[in-house]
């Protein structure tokens, strides 16, 4: 496994430039002191935020959740297992009526991780959490 260093940015330009990769095909290690939970559930709040930024954002660079649909979802899905992680979201009405949902199985290891959830209020509600593949 070729082995590259770099930031944040450099690594989502890597893994962007070309469709997903296989499963657990990238080696991602989180250069940080403390490895809790919190800090790798933050780390992929902002990996998220900016596979979404880079793919799905406007002229102005912002991200409408609501344009992203499920085929993009599912690519942004697949980005995160490409590294080893589960992307999860959940989309509902204002009612908390689903709309999709990509947790089916609710296949998820019990841990911190996944007790973590992004919370995101838009025209819609959003649940964004995360898990070890």
């Amino acid at each position: 496994m070729e082995e590259k260093e770099g930031s944040l940015d450099y690594f989502i330009n890597e893994i962007i430039k070309s469709e997903p990769k296989s499963e657990r095909s990238i080696q991602l290690e989180i250069l940080n002191e403390e490895k809790n939970t919190d800090t790798i559930f933050n780390f992929l709040v902002e990996v998220f935020t900016k596979i979404a930024k880079n793919l799905y954002s406007n002229s102005s660079g912002i991200v409408n959740l609501d344009n992203i649909d499920i085929p993009k979802l599912n690519k942004i899905e697949k980005y995160f297992k490409s590294f080893g992680m589960q992307f999860f979201v959940e989309k509902s009405t204002m009612n908390n009526e689903v709309i999709y949902t990509n947790d089916t199985k609710r296949t998820y290891k019990n841990n911190e991780l996944n007790q973590n959830c992004l919370n995101i209020k838009s025209s819609f509600k959003y649940k964004i959490y995360f898990d070890y593949l």
